[in-house]
């Protein structure tokens, strides 16, 4: 202990300082970076089509699976409406309308592409009770869509000038998706992958409904049609 009161003693401890500062530092910008690649976007989905504003004329379509009748109504407006269906097992009818919104969460860059469609479920079409909500100040966030029949479905950037799927945003930047997924030819369940590059490491981020798959069914002979009234009562189409 003597020795380190000396002049040689005390650089060898400021240096000594200095490499533990910077090896701590070290570690903990890796580890820092480590989580940064492992969540470099923070991703959010929408799956009711009367909560987004851009599919506010569309109205809601919805199949439901042979012999199974939905229990309840879903009560005034079309605003619950999805959200009842889904609880009775419900499929979108045609195609599924989502709106994913992605909020850069890297002190990079993080860029964003190849967002596609994984299909983890494929039956015939639904050919129960087909129910509809019609409703009628879209706004223009992108526009993306997605074929769920195609070996690949990636999804593809509707613009005037087309091409794939591929964006840039900076920590703290939102990118507001509108995604539509159809099929014309039977029912599926299926998730989305998105690949994410932050800093030279990638990484794929799933995307879901809350740990569920997302279920859309081609419309083809169905049992009966019914027509919500918006407030309390079905029409049979």
């Amino acid at each position: 202990m003597r020795w380190l009161r000396t002049l040689p003693g005390i650089v060898f401890s400021i240096i000594l300082a200095a490499l533990v500062t910077w090896a701590t530092t070290a570690a903990l910008t890796r580890i820092d970076q480590k989580v940064e690649v492992a969540r470099p976007v923070i991703v959010s989905v929408v799956t009711n089509p009367a909560l987004v504003g851009a599919y506010a004329e569309d109205g809601i379509s919805v199949v439901f699976p042979p012999g199974r009748a939905p229990i309840g109504k879903p009560g005034r407006g079309c605003r619950d409406f999805h959200d009842w269906a889904l609880t009775n097992g419900s499929y979108d009818a045609g195609e599924s309308k989502l709106q994913v919104v992605v909020q850069g969460n890297a002190r990079y860059d993080v860029y964003l592409a190849n967002l596609r469609a994984v299909v983890v479920g494929k039956a015939a079409p639904m050919s129960g009770i087909q129910a509809q909500c019609p409703y009628g100040s879209p706004v223009s966030p992108r526009r993306l869509a997605i074929d769920l029949d195609r070996p690949n479905p990636v999804a593809e950037y509707q613009s005037e000038e087309g091409g794939p799927f591929a964006f840039s945003i900076k920590q703290g930047e939102t990118e507001t998706f509108l995604v539509r997924a159809s099929t014309e030819t039977a029912s599926y369940e299926w998730v989305m992958d998105l690949d994410v590059v932050v800093n030279g490491e990638s990484t794929t981020v799933r995307i879901d409904d809350q740990g569920k798959p997302f279920r859309t069914s081609v419309v083809e002979e169905v049992s009966e049609k019914w027509l919500w009234d918006w407030e309390s009562e079905w029409v049979l189409g």
